[in-house]
């Protein structure tokens, strides 16, 4: 049986256009949609069209205002067929609705196969494609495939497979050969086929949502009776052959079926395979059969058909964007991700400077790597493998495992004898059910939270193997963090922020940066939508109940739509009505009602079992870690009374298992089977790869922005510490006694000491603005920073963010500061090179930013906030002892000085005050030249005196003359502007070295809790 593929004319915005069957064709808001429509209720990419193997059909996105055809509306992200003249409603029910409208089909004079079996012709027309070394090559492209046009253009032919060869979905009966038009390829191919019923479109349907079932209302329109019912067709054929230009697993229809038959029942499961790639350009990639190994099977993975360049040498762009050759659909994919060459013994491929990476083997790649034959690659959190025949996605199908875990084993040196060890996790295998929920509990000290850390990477187990859809997690956790959700027991988020601010930086830290931000704000809208947070998204979180605040964590992990997401002890502290919101809430997650259309893999840790029969699996762990049940929650107590005689109660399975772990242990060893115990063979881990942090420069830019919102939202505490501190502080000078300031003293009875004390005050008020407030910093927001890190923020634009906004702080408070005490002491207006009040502020800026890097230190370093401001008190001691103001600096003490960031910063503050030639005059100068003076008074009054008398003149006064070279007081604050400018460059150096330091500190941190 020979099938035609037809073109579709689509009328929309009073242009009518010829959609090539060749490719799939998008529908949106989107300035890359193929046909851009314009409504505000119209998202991105709102429908896709496409040539599903004999038909045309039309897929709803999962909008969140809907799409209705012939009045009916379009289950989400399920293809419905369209056969004849169809209305297109995008966006119903909402006002501002826009309708496309699809002209009869076919339009156009169908394509038939080639004398050849390579390539479709129009008419007498035939077109051949260029030679190829693969003869069975799927996908060859022929001269001149046509895009699209406007309708009343001249016939064209379309480059296509054989139909035989390409619609292994659809229309093929059992036992037909393919040998007429491919060569020698053969197989009998029966579709798995499940029904899907379109819904009526009413006025008290929500769009999106499922009403009546019209298939016997009795009122469907003559037009849309045919597209009443789409089948989704999925080969099981070994070979993975699908070359469909579209996904494979697409909504097709068997026209040899009767549509009124069984298979028409809405209740029949829907089987559908989530592949989330395939060619877009046939002008460049061929597409061929992928050949599974018994690795695929047994880790239950499907393969796609693989893809490749069109000819040897060539190479094809990977993305997200539409002039990608191959398409990948995800946001965590960037616009153009990957470029792949096809080389004589394989292929290689080159990242193209993506966000989320590109990786080969678990290694993220920075250079051109070559494909060997079953490299596994991770392209924007989607794996694939190389096979023979070129690249092909690891689907995930129905029924697939999620999560494996082999014999895994965690242990720690007990506390008490630390030559023995203390086993946390004790030989657990278990296989995840793909699209779960797993209820994860036990009595206390079962190690729940240690397996849970197993699961994400955080620990490395002793002994075992983690895998998630065949990637081993010890090789692949960087790659797969992308895919990992992981919610904390505690609201780990800025509670100052709003709901929409704390998910607006969080969608910019994770999504690429060419994720433009009315794309953002689209997936947070949907996000906050699908939370039920919409009427709280402009709440602080500080404001929000427990139960608010934990839907605005799940939402943080929504973002990216992850396979795998973690909870740990989400219904802490719930009243009981919250609880069962929350689990239900999970459940619809992982079935993919909530957050994407796709599903989760959901494991939640919880103490509540109140609510353990909305879970699919129930896992018990007993004390030691070791796997007391994992099954259906209905068998759980039926199975204790039975293997063990515990129950009927909860807590008393929990009594029993706490007083003999290892019968529950060995209980449950006894019930798995053989099969499965061979199945889960362990396997010795790979060591842990090394997180790799992305775009530097682009999560410096969101966590400035981040820290410019948070020091808005607290603003009177700006006000303080910025502002009215410094000012409070330079306050102190007033009762300084003296009254030159800074200035040379005009007699010995002025205060001599006042020059150095005003500008300790400055040096106090210097280290103790910036060393306080930041001794405690890392430590308010390690947890976050932790949980962003997990998913790829880098230290470094962490501590890049918050020191660009102390520099700013810290510019503003030295200013205050200087300028105050300058205008309540006298000072001189030129100091060693500039103007006084220049130099003056220089030093403190550069003090208070040292000082502030070294607390944003003792807070990476130390555990609590008690703790950090007791050896920030200390600190502040040390540096006033040793800055050379209060004594002098002699041996050991002048040694131990020299690594004191004050000692450097007093001594530029003392030369641009010319501190040593102010104590020469004051204690050495005015003091001789006075006695000097006294000195010649009395020899001429003794002149005098003889000279009335008629007596001999005295001899001449020899006075001494002043010295003031011995009147010394530190050779540091000699004024020069070499030695100001070395003084001020070592105080910058102590802050370059807190800093160097602290990011050490922060990656040993991020490091330890992995």
């Amino acid at each position: 049986m020979r099938r035609f593929m037809r073109p579709l004319s689509l009328e929309a915005g009073g242009t009518t256009r010829r959609l090539d069957p060749w490719r799939p064709w998008t529908v949106g808001s989107s300035q890359y949609a193929d046909i851009q429509v314009h409504s505000p209720a119209v998202q991105d990419i709102h429908v896709i069209l496409r040539w599903s193997g004999n038909c045309w059909t039309v897929e709803d996105r999962g909008t969140r205002t809907g799409t209705a055809m012939n009045g009916y509306m379009l289950m989400a992200n399920m293809a419905a067929i369209i056969d004849g003249r169809a209305v297109l409603s995008l966006a119903p029910n909402t006002g501002v609705q826009a309708d496309v409208v699809v002209a009869d089909v076919p339009t156009a004079e169908p394509v038939r196969p080639s004398s050849d079996g390579y390539g479709y012709v129009t008419g007498e027309q035939e077109q051949r494609p260029a030679a190829s070394n693969h003869p069975t090559s799927v996908g060859s492209p022929a001269a001149g495939a046509a895009t699209s046009e406007d309708t009343g253009s001249t016939s064209t032919s379309y480059g296509v497979l054989p139909t035989a060869a390409r619609d292994n979905s659809v229309g093929t009966d059992a036992g037909t050969t393919h040998d007429d038009v491919d060569g020698g390829v053969a197989a009998s191919i029966e579709p798995t086929v499940a029904s899907i019923p379109l819904r009526r479109q009413t006025d008290d349907a929500a769009p999106g949502t499922s009403g009546e079932d019209p298939l016997h209302s009795g009122d469907i329109p003559a037009a849309s009776a045919e597209p009443t019912v789409a089948a989704i067709s999925i080969n099981r054929r070994s070979a993975g052959l699908d070359a469909t230009p579209g996904r494979p697993g697409e909504v097709s229809r068997d026209p040899d079926s009767d549509p009124s038959e069984s298979d028409l029942d809405a209740s029949a499961p829907v089987v559908e395979s989530q592949q989330r790639s395939w060619v877009n350009r046939m002008d460049n990639a061929e597409v061929m059969p992928a050949l599974p190994s018994p690795e695929d099977e047994r880790s239950g993975m499907s393969l796609s058909p693989a893809f490749r360049a069109a000819a040897p040498g060539g190479s094809i762009v990977v993305g997200r964007d539409a002039s990608a050759d191959v398409l990948i659909d995800g946001l965590l994919v960037s616009r153009q991700h990957a470029r792949i060459t096809r080389t004589h013994d394989g292929a290689t491929i080159t990242d193209l400077g993506s966000t989320n990476g590109t990786w080969v083997d678990g290694q993220r790649i920075s250079t051109t790597v070559p494909l060997r034959l079953g490299s596994q690659v991770v392209i924007g959190g989607v794996p694939f493998r190389q096979t023979p025949n070129g690249l092909s996605e690891l689907i995930r199908a129905e029924g697939n495992m999620s999560i494996v875990v082999r014999d895994l084993t965690f242990s720690v040196p007990d506390r008490i004898n630390p030559k023995m060890k203390r086993t946390l996790v004790d030989d657990v295998s278990l296989e995840i059910p793909d699209r779960s929920l797993i209820a994860v509990i036990g009595p206390s000290g079962a190690g729940k939270s240690t397996f849970l850390n197993c699961l994400l990477g955080d620990i490395h187990p002793d002994k075992g193997r983690i895998e998630y859809h065949g990637l081993d997690m010890a090789q692949f956790g960087p790659a797969l963090s992308t895919q990992i959700g992981m919610v904390p027991q505690e609201d780990v988020l800025h509670r100052e922020l709003t709901a929409e601010q704390i998910l607006e930086a969080t969608a910019a830290l994770r999504l690429p940066e060419d994720v433009d931000k009315e794309q953002r704000k689209a997936r947070i809208a949907a996000v906050i939508e699908a939370l039920g947070l919409t009427e709280h998204a402009r709440t602080p979180a500080s404001q929000l109940s427990g139960g608010q605040r934990k839907r605005v964590s799940t939402a943080m992990e929504l973002l990216t739509g992850p396979r795998y997401l973690f909870l740990d002890e989400p219904t802490s502290g719930l009243d009981p009505d919250m609880d069962f919101e929350v689990m239900d809430l999970l459940r619809r997650m992982a079935h993919g009602d909530v957050g994407g259309r796709e599903g989760s893999t959901v494991v939640v840790i919880t103490h509540s079992t109140a609510n353990l029969d909305l879970a699919d699996k129930v896992l018990v762990l007993a004390p030691g870690g070791s796997v007391a049940y994992f099954g259906d929650p209905d068998g759980m107590m039926p199975y204790f009374e039975r293997s063990q005689s515990l129950g009927p109660q909860v807590r008393e399975v929990y009594k029993g298992l706490k007083e003999d772990p290892a019968r529950a242990a060995a209980a449950f060893r006894r019930e798995m089977s053989q099969d499965t115990h061979e199945r889960l063979s362990a396997q010795t881990p790979s060591g842990p790869q090394k997180q790799v942090s992305r775009r530097g420069m682009f999560q410096l830019g969101v966590l400035l922005r981040r820290q410019i919102q948070l020091l808005r939202t607290d603003k009177f505490s700006v006000l303080i510490t910025t502002f009215i501190a410094p000012a409070l502080l330079a306050l102190l000078v007033l009762v300084v006694p003296g009254d030159h300031g800074l200035t040379y003293p005009e007699s010995t009875e002025s205060e001599v000491n006042q020059p150095q004390i005003l500008l300790i005050v400055i040096l106090l008020a210097a280290v103790a603005i910036g060393l306080f407030p930041a001794c405690r910093t890392f430590l308010d927001e390690k947890r976050i920073f932790l949980r962003e890190a997990r998913t790829g923020l880098g230290v470094w634009p962490y501590v890049g963010a918050k020191t660009l906004v102390t520099i700013v702080t810290s510019l503003v408070q030295s200013a205050i500061l200087v300028f105050t005490v300058l205008a309540l002491v006298p000072a001189d207006p030129f100091a060693s090179w500039g103007p006084m009040w220049l130099e003056l502020w220089i030093v403190t800026f550069l003090l208070i930013l040292t000082s502030w890097l070294l607390g944003f230190l003792v807070s990476a370093l130390v555990g609590r906030s008690d703790v950090a401001m007791n050896t920030a008190s200390l600190l502040v001691v040390v540096q006033l002892i040793f800055c050379g103001g209060l004594f002098a600096m002699e041996g050991v003490s002048d040694t131990v000085s020299r690594v004191v960031p004050t000692r450097w910063a007093y001594a530029a503050m003392a030369q641009s005050g010319d501190l040593n030639e102010i104590v020469r005059t004051a204690a050495v100068a005015l003091p001789q030249e006075e006695a000097n003076d006294d000195a010649q008074a009395k020899h001429d009054d003794a002149v005098t005196a003889a000279e009335e008398q008629g007596l001999p003149e005295p001899e001449p006064l020899d006075l001494p003359e002043v010295d003031t070279s011995s009147a010394v007081l530190d050779p540091l604050w000699n004024q020069g502007t070499v030695m100001w400018w070395g003084s001020t460059g070592i105080t910058a150096g102590f802050g370059l070295a807190f800093l160097l330091l602290s990011v050490l500190a922060i990656r040993r941190v991020k490091k330890r809790k992995r």
